[in-house]
């Protein structure tokens, strides 16, 4: 079986042929996202919907050339952005991105307009958040008259591929947006009203993975998924625990139940799962630093960093995994999702240890052990504890050091996925899904790993 997969990113969207049947990537292919638009407001990030779905109906058609037996269609992008349709379901804006900063802009001269949003509904919201975008265009007279619903770049994608009029929205985007009651699995009726937002630009919702239609050649698409749990859903097995890494990085494991607790955040799944995710603002980009922090320190003495700092960076640090004491870092160079003033700090430093070695040790356990701690709090609300370690991101798979880190430290062998694409390939298991009838968990047992 053939399942095409497209994912709509900010700077790029990628296509691929998998057969789920088999857990296999057959074809895969990269446009650059060049949708870019220009606007007057300094602060807007915006892009051509026309645009993205172009190149969407580009990779489609090619890829049905090769594969004219494909089986269905699924989709997945960039979350939290918003694009406005009108009652033929053809956009009257352009799509508002998730870097969109009008909800930084202040507010009436006091607080910025996502703090404002968040005072009146109790809802931590932030800037690029769809209903904060929303929010923002309806007190600056932004939102265009003859809008009729709401919606994500990949949902009016699908949409147009089936060439209806309506976009269906799936929950894993729907919470993204802001305003969105986890328990109850639906937007908040009271938030919106107290934020003076229209609820009926707000499109059907759905739960499950299900067919939303089929393309003129008769090809069945799939409600799309937000790119965060079609990534969970390409790369973690049952029974699994998530640790990804790129710029930032996160852990997550899959639930049955919504139990907030502090620290731990919750993002809807699949029939009515949810996600336990833990987020840290700086992963990757923590061992940048350090990089930069190298480089800098060898321009002072006339010096340049070679071109295979990582490589020589990883093997100072394991040459100091076994020279005492240890040195310990957190790595809160960015801060943290709750408390954005935090500082990074390096402690239990001594003179055996202060080395640049030790250094570099410090600030990959840090990135690990900053993970390790949201996992620890999920441990205490599982009732089964995950047996297997899966870990996914550049980071993770191009850096062997840090994989073993991850594994130490959970106390599993460390799982990655055979292909990188994970989130698209993640979308094509979700259309498999739809198409077969088949279980989240069974589809889960497709995935391969290296």
């Amino acid at each position: 079986m053939k399942i095409i997969g497209i994912d709509i990113g900010t700077t790029s969207v990628c296509g691929v042929v998998a057969d789920p049947e088999r857990g296999e990537l057959l074809k895969s292919v990269t446009l650059a996202n060049d949708s870019s638009l220009h606007t007057e407001l300094p602060f807007a990030r915006c892009q051509n919907p026309a645009r993205i779905l172009q190149l969407c109906r580009d990779i489609l058609q090619n890829f049905l050339k090769d594969f004219p037996d494909a089986c269905a269609v699924g989709l997945t992008g960039q979350m939290h952005g918003v694009l406005y349709l009108d009652a033929n379901g053809e956009p009257v804006s352009p799509l508002y991105t998730w870097q969109d900063e009008r909800g930084k802009q202040p507010f009436r001269g006091q607080t910025s307009y996502a703090q404002e949003l968040s005072l009146r509904t109790g809802y931590p919201m932030a800037s690029g958040y769809g209903l904060t975008t929303l929010f923002y265009n309806k007190q600056n007279g932004l939102q265009p008259q003859n809008a009729e619903k709401v919606c994500t770049i990949h949902d009016y994608v699908a949409m147009k591929l089936c060439n209806k009029t309506s976009p269906v929205m799936h929950l894993s985007d729907a919470a993204s947006f802001g305003l969105f009651d986890l328990k109850r699995l639906q937007f908040d009726a009271d938030a919106l009203e107290k934020a003076e937002l229209d609820t009926r630009l707000l499109p059907s919702l759905a739960a499950d993975c299900r067919i939303l239609g089929e393309t003129e050649s008769s090809v069945p698409v799939c409600v799309p998924l937000g790119d965060n749990q079609a990534s969970v859903l390409g790369s973690l097995c049952e029974g699994g625990v998530l640790v990804n890494v790129g710029t930032g990085s996160q852990v997550s494991v899959v639930c049955d139940e919504y139990l907030p607790a502090a620290g731990i955040e919750y993002r809807p799944f699949l029939n009515g799962k949810y996600l336990m995710t833990g987020c840290a603002l700086a992963g990757g980009y923590s061992y940048s630093l350090l990089k930069n922090f190298f480089a800098q320190t060898l321009e002072m003495f006339g010096a340049r960093l070679p071109a295979d700092a990582y490589e020589i960076m990883n093997r100072g640090a394991e040459s100091a995994k076994n020279s005492g004491k240890a040195m310990h870092c957190d790595p809160y160079f960015c801060g943290s999702r709750e408390d954005p003033a935090l500082r990074a700090r390096f402690t239990d430093i001594e003179q055996d240890n202060f080395t640049p070695q030790s250094l570099t040790l410090s600030v990959l356990e840090g990135i690990c052990g900053e993970l390790y701690n949201f996992y620890s709090n999920f441990c205490k609300l599982l009732k089964n504890k995950p047996t297997k370690l899966v870990g996914s991101g550049n980071g993770v798979r191009k850096n062997k050091l840090l994989a073993d880190i991850f594994s130490q430290k959970f106390d599993m062998p460390l799982r990655i996925p055979l292909y990188e694409e994970e989130a698209v390939f993640g979308c094509a298991l979700a259309a498999y899904a739809a198409l077969e009838n088949v279980s989240e968990s069974d589809i889960r047992s497709k995935i391969r790993y290296k």
